[in-house]
């Protein structure tokens, strides 16, 4: 293992410094638990379900037909659809199984309301 650390700092001052770590090349990413209200991007893809649990709404589920990510392309600003969610300004297309009814909304306010839950 290899650890970076400047002359001046004692081992007291190495464990209260978070960003001063041993660098371990072996390490391997561990996925972290799932939450299914405050979720991430990589959450939401064509075909997940979403079930809306507002004061004003029943708890329907709602299917995401399409994602489009806005980008900027020789200056100009274009929709690309795309599989997945890469960015929080995406715009996410859903229809309510039961009613058929259509949103659009941006992926920001899917992930940060707690209206909006991934169905299990």
């Amino acid at each position: 293992m290899l650890t970076v650390v400047p002359n001046n700092l004692n081992d007291a001052m190495l464990q209260q410094h978070g960003s001063l770590r041993e660098y371990d090349p072996t390490f391997q990413h561990v996925t972290l638990l799932s939450d299914s209200i405050f979720f991430p991007k990589s959450a939401i893809r064509i075909g997940q379900l979403l079930k809306c649990i507002g004061r004003t709404y029943r708890p329907y589920s709602w299917e995401v037909q399409q994602i489009e990510s806005l980008m900027y392309v020789n200056g100009q600003k274009i929709a690309v659809n795309v599989d997945s969610a890469q960015r929080m300004t995406d715009r996410v297309k859903l229809v309510c199984l039961v009613t058929g009814q259509v949103k659009i909304l941006p992926f920001s306010y899917l992930s940060y309301s707690a209206i909006w839950q991934l169905s299990r």
